[in-house]
């Protein structure tokens, strides 16, 4: 088994990584609570429709024994409706209809290298938000706050479930599609939805 393939996804999906986080400019989306707001409405749309297609994806369970708990829908729902939006308006935000496709365990473990990553990095905007927006863990950022003080080791659970089940060079590659398929998809709803 090869104990190199989160540091290879990494660098075979740099530039998939570098370029959404040019285009959706994170920063300039969460400048103001109005813009912040827009942001996770915009997650919420393509998480909602994601997570149900994960649900979905035969034997992802057997391998992510945890799926569940990696679920962010419910994260992204509290922080909406505690900055402002009522149930209706949540239950009426767009839906992301392209998502990337995910036929197999590895394109789902790809997409969810994107999302588990994301977790990682939100931990970074947890706290420039914190005091730039006088948010919280309980108002407004628990979709960037996600596992808290056990981010890192859900990340480390998450590459080893990874690392685990891609023991060929025909799963890896399916992988690393999903991943590149995940960038794209939710750049593409993020930023013209």
């Amino acid at each position: 088994m090869k104990r190199m393939l989160l540091k290879q996804l990494k660098e075979m999906t740099r530039h998939d990584h570098e370029q959404i986080g040019l285009v959706v400019d994170i920063p300039s989306r969460v400048a103001s609570l109005d813009s912040y707001r827009m942001l996770l409405a915009r997650f919420y749309g393509f998480y909602a429709p994601l997570e149900e297609t994960l649900a979905h994806v035969a034997d992802l369970t057997a391998v992510v024994d945890d799926l569940e708990a990696r679920y962010k829908l419910a994260l992204l729902a509290r922080d909406l409706l505690a900055l402002g939006l009522s149930h209706d308006e949540l239950i009426k935000l767009p839906r992301c209809q392209a998502l990337p496709p995910l036929p197999n365990v590895a394109a789902a473990l790809g997409c969810l290298y994107v999302t588990e990553g994301s977790t990682l990095g939100g931990q970074i905007l947890v706290r420039q938000l914190q005091g730039a927006l006088q948010l919280g863990p309980e108002h407004g950022l628990a979709f960037f706050y996600a596992y808290g003080p056990t981010t890192g080791s859900m990340w480390r659970r998450f590459g080893a479930q990874l690392e685990a089940y891609a023991t060929t060079p025909e799963r890896e590659a399916e992988v690393v599609a999903g991943t590149k398929a995940t960038y794209r998809t939710m750049q593409e709803w993020i930023v013209n939805g």
